[in-house]
């Protein structure tokens, strides 16, 4: 059975879209062990038939602590480099192209700027949609 590529596209949008929430993390830690669980009761590692052993537990719990750090690599704030100052651009717009015009306007002029005053002792970087919604305070 050959998987729709409309579908797959789909889930991929909509996991990129919900990727920065925990929720979305608890869900795949859950999607990730119940399935391994089952793949491991089913077809054994081991010459035990129809029981998970302390090996296939282990690839479990190795595979969830792979997605762990995964998510929490790909969804942690920039790092500004040691002897930098840092501005975080915090953008938060009601649709994608209000924001892509905003970024490639205001946040492409202000590193140009920035540069161009041969200040290089500053690290401009755009905080993603999940964290900018966080924004309440303008300090």
């Amino acid at each position: 059975m050959t998987p729709n590529p409309k579908e797959a596209i789909a889930l991929a949008l909509l996991l990129r879209k919900h990727w920065e929430k925990p929720s979305t993390l608890l869900l795949l830690l859950c999607v990730i062990a119940s399935t391994g669980f089952v793949l491991a009761y089913k077809y054994d590692l081991s010459e035990l038939q129809e029981a998970i052993t302390w090996t296939e537990i282990a690839v479990i719990t190795a595979v969830i602590l792979v997605a762990l750090c995964a998510w929490l690599l790909t969804t942690r704030l920039p790092k500004t480099p040691p002897g930098m100052i840092g501005i975080g651009i915090a953008i938060d717009c009601e649709t994608k192209k209000e924001r892509q015009r905003l970024k490639l306007d205001f946040v492409q002029a202000l590193k140009d700027e920035i540069n161009r005053g041969n200040h290089q002792h500053y690290h401009v970087f755009e905080l993603s949609e999940h964290h900018s919604a966080k924004v309440t305070k303008h300090e």
